[in-house]
């Protein structure tokens, strides 16, 4: 009696896996953990691939843009003072989703900064604001991430030593877009 009424009073966790088969239990971290390494390297650390965005900035005052990567690089770092409580207050989840959509704001302002009708001496303030958000967001991509360690906790010291190092990775992002878009002659706006 005792045992059937400690089974019925402890609620079953959310993603028990126990009832699964073992190699589908360790697919399904798997893909989890894929999905969390991508997002930190296409996005979390991008702010520090700004050498390879210059190109497309080089009407602006060379001092303009230095401001700009610095201010960037700055909000980097002083956005674990925000994501951090907001992460403990919140979850997971709605830390990402804010930070991604801080993320897609940023962009989306350094797109407005490329449409001519829209420049009209504004342009510094679009690239200047677009890329502070991105490099604001970048930590709030990653500190969710940083959970994934849970999912093999045999393996959290590698889990974690990965997802900082794919954290530092991200800087190739721009220089790839750049590569890609010299090689198929695209234009900076596509």
């Amino acid at each position: 009696v005792l045992r059937q009424w400690k089974d019925r009073s402890l609620p079953r966790a959310r993603h028990d896996h126990s009832s699964l088969p073992v190699s589908r239990a360790m697919a399904n971290k798997g893909v989890i953990l894929a999905v969390a390494y991508t997002h930190v390297l296409l996005t979390s650390g991008v702010v520090f691939g700004w050498a390879a965005l210059e190109v497309f900035y080089m009407d602006l005052d060379q001092n303009v843009r230095g401001l700009i990567f610095t201010a960037a690089a700055s909000l980097n770092y002083l956005s674990n003072l925000v994501f951090g409580p907001y992460l403990d207050a919140y979850g997971c989840r709605a830390c990402s989703r804010f930070a991604c959509t801080l993320m897609i704001v940023g962009a989306l302002l350094m797109v407005a900064a490329e449409i001519p009708e829209w420049q009209a001496g504004r342009r510094p303030w679009f690239v200047a604001t677009g890329f502070g958000l991105l490099g604001f967001a970048g930590p709030g991509v990653q500190m969710p991430t940083l959970r994934c360690e849970l999912l093999f906790p045999a393996r959290a010291a590698l889990v974690t030593s990965t997802n900082a190092s794919l954290f530092d990775a991200s800087c190739i992002v721009f220089l790839v877009f750049n590569l890609l878009r010299s090689f198929a002659g695209a234009s900076a706006f596509t």
